[in-house]
């Protein structure tokens, strides 16, 4: 019976450091992804929200894959800036946990069908973002690429010419 024990705890011990194995080697997820929408409901950009605040070196352009979509400028901020209410605005400076993606207006994908767009009725598009390349945090953190793609699970909206 005492050997049946010890053999259940190993076993058991040994599926433990297994399992803590497999979840540190895991594809990180981004804490939140939201997507920027244009005025005729196509995808403008994406803000991806991290745990911890980024190093701005480690991120650019070839940072980011969005399926269908070619990127035309990447930036790191301390707030996500298409909040409106944002506390601490005045803080905003290029280090921080959101990364802000702009997409190339291509023409290639078709607005969504809405007469206006605001944040009560905003029309949400599919769009999703794949982190290709490592990158760093403040503290020195290598955050791995992503292992798949992730999807905006919310959205906002945007007017102007962001999208050149």
């Amino acid at each position: 019976m005492l050997h049946k024990m010890k053999t259940r705890l190993w076993t058991l011990l040994a599926g433990l450091v297994l399992m803590s194995a497999l979840v540190s080697c895991g594809s990180y997820a981004p804490g939140k992804v939201a997507a920027l929408i244009s005025e005729d409901g196509r995808p403008a950009g994406l803000i991806v929200s991290y745990d911890e605040p980024l190093d701005k070196a480690t991120v650019g352009n070839e940072t980011y894959s969005v399926p269908g979509q070619k990127i035309s400028k990447v930036f790191v901020s301390n707030v996500n800036p298409f909040v409106k209410d944002m506390e601490n605005r005045e803080g905003l400076k290029n280090d921080g946990r959101y990364v802000v993606v702009f997409l190339k207006d291509t023409g290639d994908s078709q607005p969504v069908k809405s007469e206006t767009i605001d944040i009560a009725s905003i029309p949400m598009v599919k769009v999703s973002i794949r982190q290709v390349a490592d990158v760093k945090t403040l503290s020195g953190k290598t955050i791995p690429k992503w292992k798949k793609d992730f999807k905006a699970t919310e959205g906002y909206p945007i007017t102007g010419g962001l999208m050149k």
